[in-house]
């Protein structure tokens, strides 16, 4: 894939979000908007990236990297959390 930003050929990897035992929240990767305070991001995501890529060792949503633009590009269906 090539990166739309610069053209560069960009390599092709994954986004890994570890496993966590919780009892009261739920697990996966995440995206918060950047204006919460660092405590909020902990505690309250706005958005669950979806995937069904998911074992033992956690999550992964299949990305590309550009080392060029230092930009990551995935394909994601999220859930609202709030």
């Amino acid at each position: 894939m090539d990166c739309p930003f610069c053209g560069c050929e960009m390599h092709t990897g994954e986004v890994r979000g570890e496993m966590m035992i919780s009892v009261e929240k739920d697990t996966g990767i995440f995206w918060c908007r950047s204006d919460r305070t660092k405590l909020q991001k902990i505690f309250d995501a706005d958005k669950r990236l979806l995937t069904d890529n998911k074992n033992i060792l956690g999550y992964r949503i299949p990305a590309h990297y550009c080392s060029k633009c230092k930009k990551v590009i995935l394909d994601a269906e999220v859930e609202d959390l709030v």
